[in-house]
């Protein structure tokens, strides 16, 4: 066989796999009765970061038809949010009402927008072997991939779109291909019902087999996600859960903790932290009368604060030791 033989031999398996492939997903969501039901609940999420960046990703329509679950990584450093209603092609702003980033869990709230339909949730637990459908938004439109859960209360290390690296524990892996898009989508069972909020993927590719394809796909629970949810409307915050609008310092926090306090990387102009001197260098030492050892404790105190609220800070740069109270304002969520 002729070496231009071969590369169209190739060519063509690589074709016909393909096909093969589509059909068998299509064949597996109509023999299920889920071509209606896999859009039923999906809405797309579009955050604005401002200076022309935008995360995007999926969302989850709850009870009342109003409120919006997805991943507090979707949502992270938004300025504002927008979703798109697929069935009607219908856009609404989006309040942020809270999220949790140890879940990695928020919820929205449809501002103007009349009752939407519902994701129905699952009501028998996950099982592992159990099939199921990732659905998601990275193409744009509302899509699907098939897979099987393969593992129960798995823990993973995921970067986010920002760039910030969390850990996660608790989750459901499976092995249906999951993109940075479909973020917030819900994992379904062969009956439509939700069993967990899309969070995190990775695909292997093998060289010599480029269309087969070893998927690590990651889902919290929806109960984890909907336990999130009530705490958020009951107004209940903590150390990693914040309700209402993000109280906003103009703080860029290295990563690496040490115990001479946190590393200030940079600092926004204009911003409170600016105006009272605090800038890039510094090392934050004590905030609210507590010694600040790592960045997170930083974190956790705005996440517990409101704008409006004041912030006592001690810091030592060049020019010596300082203290003074910053009053915060609203900014971009966590």
């Amino acid at each position: 066989m002729t070496y231009d033989s071969c590369v169209k031999a190739w060519k063509l398996f690589i074709a016909l796999d393909a096909v093969l492939l589509a059909a068998v997903a299509v064949a597996f969501v109509t023999m299920h009765g889920n071509a209606r039901t896999v859009r039923t609940g999906v809405v797309l999420v579009d955050s604005n970061l401002g200076h022309g960046d935008r995360t995007e990703g999926t969302g989850i329509v709850l009870r009342g038809g109003r409120e919006v679950l997805t991943n507090n990584h979707v949502i992270e450093g938004a300025l504002s949010v927008r979703v798109t209603i697929p069935r009607t092609g219908r856009t609404y702003d989006a309040k942020i009402l809270g999220y949790d980033i140890r879940v990695d869990a928020a919820l929205l709230e449809l501002e103007g927008a009349h009752r939407q339909r519902t994701a129905p949730t699952a009501l028998r637990p996950p099982r592992v072997g159990q099939e199921v459908l990732a659905v998601g938004g990275s193409t744009g439109k509302v899509s699907y991939s098939v897979g099987h859960i393969i593992g129960l209360h798995r823990s993973v290390t995921a970067n986010s779109e920002t760039g910030d690296v969390e850990r996660l524990s608790g989750l459901l892996e499976f092995d249906a291909g999951v993109q940075p898009g479909d973020s917030g989508g819900p994992l379904l069972d062969l009956q439509g019902n939700v069993l967990g909020v899309d969070t995190a993927g990775v695909t292997k590719t093998n060289f010599y087999q480029p269309l087969r394809r070893d998927h690590e796909s990651y889902a919290i629970p929806i109960g984890d996600a909907l336990a999130v949810a009530r705490e958020i409307e009951l107004g209940h915050g903590s150390g990693t859960l914040h309700v209402g609008a993000t109280a906003y310092l103009g703080i860029e926090l290295d990563p690496r903790a040490t115990r001479e306090g946190a590393l200030v990387s940079g600092s926004i102009q204009g911003s409170p932290a600016a105006r009272v001197g605090l800038g890039e260098g510094a090392r934050i030492t004590a905030a609210d009368g507590q010694i600040v050892e790592a960045p997170e404790q930083i974190v956790s105190l705005l996440l517990a604060k409101r704008p409006g609220q004041s912030l006592v800070l001690d810091w030592a740069d060049a020019a010596g030791r300082h203290t003074a109270t910053v009053k915060l304002v609203a900014g971009p969520a966590l």
